[in-house]
């Protein structure tokens, strides 16, 4: 399948408002439209049409790795339409991919109905703040919302410390899986922690990570 063909499906969950793309050897694309699954109107996908997607979208170091493990997740920019977190893996033996699309823009608190607790907690000087949830549940946005928040009224700086797909236009943003803001030295070694726990991880993970942000 050519790149124009991927470019049309992608254009085509845009316009639709989709959030996830599925896309898998023996059915036709299809995308995840305000919680309900929908077929495109396109023809059922084959081992050949998988593999040219899978080339049209993922860096050759990605796929070196999809070959070596079986599974492989990146982040992927469809020029200024849109950012998709893309999840590539082998199921029964062929390709399947996922492509979850992040928000363009940073939404605020009353946006994605955090409540105004969550802002008094990261005020705090230290601790460890987890977003726990099954996939598509909003971790990455809640943590964006809270980072984005930290930037515009605290004067910290936020640190990376493990690799994640990063919203666009959020360049003063550093969003990871665990992610410190540390203030700046005149006010001080404040630290928060922000965690995302997704549901098949081992739950021994965020207890090490506590441990540590407690021993900072």
């Amino acid at each position: 399948m050519s790149t124009m063909q991927i470019d049309r499906l992608l254009d085509t969950m845009i316009k639709l408002g989709g959030n996830d793309l599925h896309l898998t050897v023996g059915r036709k694309p299809t995308i995840r439209l305000h919680g309900a699954l929908r077929d495109l109107q396109t023809k059922v996908l084959e081992s050949d049409d998988m593999v040219g997607l899978m080339k049209s979208i993922t860096p050759e170091q990605k796929q070196q790795e999809l070959q070596e493990v079986g599974t492989t997740d990146f982040g992927f920019a469809y020029g200024d339409a849109a950012r998709f977190r893309v999840s590539v893996f082998r199921q029964r033996g062929d390709i399947a991919i996922v492509l979850r699309q992040i928000p363009n823009r940073l939404l605020t608190f009353d946006q994605i109905g955090l409540p105004d607790i969550c802002k008094d907690l990261i005020r705090r000087p230290r601790g460890l703040y987890l977003v726990t949830g099954p996939t598509g549940s909003g971790k990455t946005t809640s943590l964006a919302t809270m980072i984005d928040y930290i930037n515009m009224t605290m004067d910290r700086a936020a640190v990376r410390t493990a690799a994640a797909v990063r919203h666009h236009g959020a360049d003063q943003l550093a969003l990871g899986k665990a992610v410190r803001a540390r203030s700046h030295p005149a006010g001080g070694d404040a630290q928060v922690g922000l965690e995302t726990v997704p549901g098949r991880r081992d739950a021994r993970a965020p207890v090490a990570t506590a441990r540590a942000g407690l021993r900072t």
